[in-house]
C-alpha cells in the first residue's frame, strides 16, 4: 500500500509539473506576442513567405495582437502578377472567442474592415481572374492521387457582428461581359445564423449607408449544360435599412436599364 501511495504521489507530482510547464509556456508566448518587436518579426516572416510564394509584392504596415482574442492589421497591400493593386486594406480588426477552438468552433464576435480597395478583372481572351495566381501558388500540384471523400467536417463557424467602412470594389469580367463598380460608405451587419453546409444565412439586422453601385452587362450569358448539385442559398433578413444609396443596372444586350 505504501508503494502504491508513493507511486501515486510521484505520478501526481509529475502531472502537476507538466501542467505548470505548459501553462508557463503559454503565458510566455502570450507575453512575447505583446512585444512590438516580436509582432514585427511575425509580420516580416508572413509577408516574406507569401511574397516568395507568389512572386508579388506583399506588405503589412503594422499588426497588433492582443492575446488571446484581438488582432488588428493595418496597411495590408497585395499586388497581382501584373504589378497592379489587387487589394489594399487600411485596417482590419477581428475579435474571436479563443476557447471555442477547443470545441471545433470558430466564433467571431466582431469583424471590422476600413478603407479597402479591391480590383478584380479578367481579359477578353482569358476567363481566369487576376487573383488566380494565389490559387496556383498555394495549391499542391505534385501529388494528384485520388482520395476517398472525407466525412463532413465537424468545425462550425459563426459571426456576430461585421462592419465595413469606405469600401471600393472594381469587378471587370471582360471575358464574361460583366462590369461592376461599387463604392460603399458604411455597412453594419448583425448575424442570426450561418450554416455553410446547408447554405443558410440568417441576418438579424442590416444597415447600408452611402452605397453607389453600377452593374453593366455587355455580353450574353454563356450557356452551361452541366447539371449542378449545388444548393441555392437560403437568405433571411429580419430588418434592412438603406440610406442615401443608388444602384443602377444596365444590360446593353437587351437594351434595358434600372436605377
Amino acid at each position: 500500500m505504501n508503494k502504491l501511495q508513493s507511486f501515486l504521489k510521484k505520478t501526481l507530482k509529475a502531472v502537476l509539473w507538466v501542467a505548470i510547464v505548459i501553462i508557463l509556456i503559454v503565458v510566455i508566448i502570450a507575453a512575447l506576442i505583446q512585444i512590438p518587436g516580436i509582432q514585427n518579426k511575425i509580420v516580416h516572416y508572413a509577408t516574406s513567405f507569401v511574397s516568395n510564394k507568389t512572386h508579388t509584392r506583399v506588405e503589412i504596415k503594422n499588426i497588433s495582437i492582443s492575446f488571446p482574442k484581438s488582432v488588428v492589421i493595418e496597411g495590408l497591400y497585395l499586388e497581382d502578377a501584373q504589378k497592379d493593386t489587387l487589394l489594399y486594406a487600411g485596417k482590419a480588426k477581428i475579435n474571436i472567442a479563443p476557447y471555442d477552438l477547443f470545441s471545433d468552433k470558430i466564433s467571431i464576435s466582431s469583424f471590422a474592415l476600413e478603407d479597402v480597395n479591391l480590383n478584380l478583372y479578367s481579359t477578353d481572351i482569358d476567363s481566369l481572374f487576376n487573383y488566380n495566381f494565389l490559387l496556383t501558388a498555394f495549391s499542391d500540384t505534385t501529388n494528384q492521387t485520388k482520395v476517398k471523400p472525407q466525412s463532413t467536417s465537424k468545425w462550425t463557424f459563426s459571426i456576430d457582428k461585421a462592419s465595413l467602412k469606405n469600401i471600393r470594389l472594381h469587378y471587370d469580367d471582360e471575358y464574361g461581359g460583366m462590369n461592376v463598380a461599387v463604392v460603399l460608405g458604411s455597412l453594419k451587419l448583425k448575424m442570426d445564423e450561418i450554416d455553410f453546409g446547408k447554405s443558410i444565412y440568417g441576418i438579424y439586422e442590416l444597415l447600408i449607408e452611402s452605397l453607389n453601385a453600377n452593374v453593366l452587362i455587355k455580353k450574353p450569358a454563356i450557356a452551361n449544360n452541366k447539371k449542378s448539385d449545388s444548393v441555392l442559398p437560403k437568405i433571411t433578413v429580419n430588418k434592412i435599412q438603406i440610406i442615401n444609396s443608388t444602384v443602377s443596372y444596365g444590360d446593353s444586350i437587351s437594351k434595358q436599364s434600372v436605377i
